[in-house]
């Protein structure tokens, strides 16, 4: 598990180039080029609120219902300044080249720069776009607020890649905290992930309890704009702003009947959903595992991560995290059969990264199992 960034620096930043170039081209094509949607979204009743109060943000003033938490929109009212008739192109564009390069140097000091490279065309690469959602562009290509967890997933995974050695310094706790806080102020769910995931780095790191203050400290702040928005259009802090209370919503959750149900439906088979006669519902839109097959191997490399010593406690700790977050969003009445054509893989978006990761694992390891056999023995050298 050792990183081959230093010995490499110039493939590193070759192979980071075409990657990049790639998933500009993929994004572009997938914003301006995909006739199967609207340009930005426009006519989708989320894309349409998202756009609705970051013009009311861009103008300083409130939003009049508040559906969504704030973050997703403040982000567009800042997009304004790029197209005030397409605000989120920048956001979304920005967001999945971040995301991108963090999930290859992540994968970088893991696996090298050519692995690296492979694991990213293969998550962030899509065909056809907007219409699938096998792929981690597909949450990019039309703005969605699960941008910002995927990106925050993102994060944590080089966190957990490259900086566990040695106890974080100011720079990357603040960086840690408003990366958290903002993950908190676009999904309020986020927090049931984001709480121990940032608990275990700190523990992880040996960081001493100012860091600790400092990091849940930023989290809170950044949700302090949630609440007076809330208390200022919707008159109480405690509510959700939505028809649906916070109890009916977590009543929604933590189903095992949901989670039975949902896996078969969103994830192995659309066709399939236990209870009805096949083929279940025409639902014109294959689940996760039909429209993707070469995930069939990531339970596998999830396997390998987890009883593999050779697979350090961080990529554990991330492994965990982003299984937690499948299960969560399956658990409820967000994922079903009947909500793919709507998109409800995005809910599990971010979890795309370690699925896509257990394959390259599972295809290193096949790599290296053939190098083994076809190289010949070495002989010791005979002394003069």
């Amino acid at each position: 598990m050792k990183g081959e960034i230093l010995g490499r620096p110039k493939l590193v930043w070759v192979t980071l180039g075409i990657v990049l170039a790639c998933i500009t081209v993929s994004f572009v094509w997938g914003w301006y080029g995909d006739k199967s949607k609207s340009l930005g979204g426009y006519g989708w009743s989320d894309q349409d609120t998202y756009v609705q109060e970051s013009n009311s943000f861009a103008h300083f003033k409130l939003p009049h219902s508040l559906h969504f938490a704030i973050g997703y929109p403040l982000m567009g009212a800042v997009g304004h300044i790029v197209s005030q008739t397409d605000p989120f192109v920048a956001v979304s564009f920005g967001i999945i080249l971040a995301s991108v390069a963090l999930c290859f140097f992540a994968a970088c000091r893991l696996f090298g720069p050519i692995w690296a490279g492979i694991f990213c065309l293969l998550l962030f690469f899509w065909y056809p776009p907007a219409r699938v959602f096998a792929f981690a562009s597909d949450l990019f290509v039309v703005p969605w607020n699960n941008q910002v967890l995927f990106f925050a997933f993102a994060y944590y995974f080089w966190l957990f890649a490259t900086q566990l050695r040695r106890m974080p310094s100011w720079k990357l706790i603040v960086a840690t905290g408003l990366v958290s806080g903002v993950a908190f102020m676009t999904r309020e769910e986020s927090i049931l992930f984001i709480v121990p995931v940032l608990a275990a780095f700190l523990y992880a790191t040996k960081a001493d309890w100012r860091r600790w203050i400092v990091c849940y400290g930023l989290v809170i702040l950044c949700y302090v704009p949630q609440l007076l928005v809330r208390a200022a259009v919707v008159g109480s802090v405690t509510s959700s702003g939505r028809t649906v209370s916070y109890d009916d919503i977590a009543h929604a959750y933590f189903s095992i009947s949901h989670l039975h149900t949902n896996i078969w439906s969103t994830i192995i088979d659309s066709r399939h959903v236990p209870g009805v006669p096949y083929p279940g519902p025409n639902v014109h839109r294959p689940a996760l595992l039909q429209a993707a097959p070469w995930l069939w191997l990531s339970p596998i490399g999830i396997g390998l991560v987890f009883f593999a010593r050779r697979y350090a406690a961080g990529l554990k700790i991330f492994f965990g995290a982003s299984i937690v977050l499948m299960l969560f969003y399956l658990s409820g009445n967000n994922m079903s059969a009947g909500k793919l054509p709507f998109h409800c893989l995005r809910y599990i978006a971010p979890a795309f990264i370690m699925l896509n990761l257990a394959v390259i694992i599972v295809a290193r390891e096949v790599v290296r199992l053939i190098v083994r056999q076809v190289r010949p023995p070495r002989t010791p050298a005979t002394p003069a």
